[in-house]
């Protein structure tokens, strides 16, 4: 926003870096997210064509309490 938007004045490449960053931010976010609610990902992925094998010692419990805390 304060690149497009407001026009700060910036190097060349700091979009880019913006962008990446962004990335690697949402990328850590899904791990933290799919830590927390597996059973999320599990009804998500066979959506996409993965299979979904159960670990051998059951499925893990939901971390409610990080998934509450704010």
């Amino acid at each position: 926003m304060l690149l497009d938007e407001f026009r700060f004045d910036h190097v060349d490449g700091a979009k880019e870096a913006v962008e990446a960053g962004r990335e690697d931010w949402r990328r850590r976010q899904i791990a933290t997210l799919v830590r927390d609610a597996p059973e999320v990902a599990v009804g998500a992925l066979p959506e996409l064509g993965y299979t979904i094998t159960e670990p051998s010692a059951g499925p893990r419990p939901v971390n409610r309490a990080a998934l509450r805390r704010g």
